[in-house]
């Protein structure tokens, strides 16, 4: 897609939102570690190890890599199997209170990832200019 073309502008401001919002998730999964309450516990290595996986796959698919989309996909999964589980854990105790509408919006934002990576219009890398039928290619 043209850079210079709205579709192309879209495109490529999506990835680069979704892709720096991972980022953020996944320094906010490392930064868990600096609570006393996780850093006492024995799955303290846990979201550390989860925000490196988080941090590698946005920035693969900030960049345009494929493997960066691919694994984005499947981090996406899992994020989206966690929220729910959680999720349904607050709902069955009733209590709504901020963590469960951080929830819901990330459930969200993983959901719409899977919806822009599904739908065909990135294809990653740099983005190529369009050619006329004037052109001739060498």
């Amino acid at each position: 897609m043209n850079e210079t073309s709205k579709t192309g502008r879209i495109v490529y401001w999506n990835r680069v939102v979704l892709g720096l919002f991972w980022v953020a998730v996944g320094l906010a999964s490392i930064g868990l570690i600096l609570w006393r309450d996780v850093r006492l516990t024995k799955l303290a290595p846990v979201p550390v190890v989860a925000g490196i996986i988080l941090i590698t796959a946005a920035w693969g698919f900030y960049t345009g890599k494929k493997w960066g989309r691919i694994l984005i996909g499947v981090v996406m999964a899992f994020v989206a199997l966690y929220c729910f589980d959680r999720l349904l854990y607050l709902g069955f105790r009733k209590m709504f209170n901020w963590f469960f509408y951080l929830l819901c919006a990330m459930l969200a934002v993983a959901f719409y990832t899977w919806l822009y990576l599904f739908s065909g219009l990135d294809r990653g890398g740099p983005v190529q200019t369009e050619t006329t039928d004037d052109e001739v290619r060498l």
